[in-house]
């Protein structure tokens, strides 16, 4: 499997912005899908 970085955000009840930025796996593609 291959690894990827993702961008995460999440606005908290006070209002602030968090992004993040975290490596996420990425599966094989299915023959019938495209990247």
């Amino acid at each position: 499997m291959n690894k990827s970085k993702q961008l995460f955000t999440l606005i908290t009840s006070e209002g602030e912005l968090q992004v993040s930025l975290k490596e996420v796996d990425v599966p094989e593609p299915k023959p019938h899908e495209v990247i």
